[in-house]
């Protein structure tokens, strides 16, 4: 799993064999930053061309996944704001991770200005 020669980091590889043992990884690129430091992010191409983003808990606290889980699935439901689909996640492994479908809107800043 590379970059433009920037090997992807042993948390996320650990956590794409986790998710996903049987699919063939062609990229892992950069998803941009995030909101909390204590996350990494990436974007993940699969052979098979549907991408994933994947989100790991650095620090190994698999409580903010199950609660970043737990909002999607609440807003989603109780609100009028798009949400990523949760593909897969994985709360007690190492690291703990969380795999969404890209959004087809790129941004929520204009959903929550409604």
């Amino acid at each position: 799993m590379t970059n433009d020669n920037i090997t992807a980091g042993e948390d996320v590889a650990a956590a794409l064999i986790n998710a996903f043992p049987e699919r063939e990884i062609e990229k892992v690129l950069p998803a941009g930053p995030s909101w909390n430091d204590r996350n990494e992010a990436v974007r993940v191409e699969f052979a098979d061309g549907k991408p994933v983003f994947l989100k790991i808990a650095a620090d190994s606290d698999g409580a903010r996944i199950t609660r970043e889980c737990a909002v999607i699935d609440y807003v989603g439901t109780h609100c009028n704001v798009v949400v990523p689909t949760v593909v897969t996640s994985g709360t007690t492994g190492e690291p703990p991770y969380l795999v969404t479908a890209p959004m087809r809107e790129r941004s929520l800043a204009a959903q929550w200005q409604s």
